[in-house]
């Protein structure tokens, strides 16, 4: 046997291993989605608004970082309970020249000019330092929140075993080419074994974000997308129960 035909074998045989692992997650989360459609689980009642931050980290993002603020302005959110924390991280664009003129038409919009990036987990860092909410939530500069996008995500913190909610994202420009609607389609898959995952208890334990000095521990939200919508799925914790302290809503992606 040469070197090509053990390569073929040996991608072949990766493949179906992975086709075995994967069809059944995929069949569970089909049959519950037949079933209970996504987001099975129904979200508790709404909290009294606790204090939350918005974290945004931004670096050459002026085609689209416009956006992402003006439908923050339109979260169905309380805004004395409400702030945003912008780290432009140094940009070379229009950003933070876009971003200041939102902070001055909305007080509740905090802009911090970095000169030079470390990068986006240093961005973060540096806003969480700066935020004052009990719970953080982070987006995206490409990210279209709905309205109702952080109501929804706190209700799931009413169980006090729930240690992190994510949500789901939408393909804005579905119609527009191929390339996207193969987006949409391998989404749905990826949600469809998430939820398969899930039902078959595969998904591990999250651990704490962080740890104070005083004890506390944080709480996270994640969301993918260019459109977040309602929370998908609330995780449970490997600890028995939430300290007070500030929790965390986050989604993650690179510069």
């Amino acid at each position: 046997m040469n070197f090509a035909d053990g390569f073929v074998l040996a991608l072949t045989i990766i493949f179906l291993a992975y086709f075995a692992y994967a069809t059944p997650i995929i069949m569970v989360g089909v049959w519950r989605y037949k079933k209970h459609g996504f987001a099975a689980e129904e979200p508790g009642e709404d909290w009294d608004p606790p204090n939350v931050s918005i974290l945004i980290p931004v670096k050459n993002e002026d085609r689209v970082v416009g956006r992402l603020l003006e439908a923050i302005t339109k979260l169905d959110y309380p805004r004395e309970n409400l702030e945003v924390v912008v780290v432009e991280d140094g940009s070379k664009d229009r950003t933070l020249e876009i971003c200041n003129n939102f902070s001055r038409q909305y007080p509740w919009i905090k802009v911090f000019h970095r000169d030079t990036s470390i990068g986006k987990g240093d961005a973060l860092n540096f806003g969480f330092a700066k935020s004052r909410g009990e719970v953080i939530a982070t987006f995206d500069a490409d990210d279209i929140p709905e309205p109702m996008a952080i109501t929804k995500a706190l209700r799931y913190f009413n169980d006090p075993e729930v240690g992190a909610v994510h949500g789901y994202h939408r393909t804005l420009n579905l119609q527009e080419s191929i390339v996207a609607r193969l987006a949409a389609y391998e989404t749905f898959l990826y949600r469809l074994a998430n939820d398969g995952k899930y039902a078959l208890k595969l998904f591990s334990d999250v651990p704490p974000l962080r740890r104070w000095d005083s004890g506390t521990r944080t709480r996270s939200w994640r969301t993918r997308s260019s459109r977040s919508g309602s929370p998908e799925r609330a995780f449970r914790p490997s600890w028995p129960r939430w300290r007070a302290g500030r929790r965390c809503l986050q989604r993650s992606r690179a510069y």
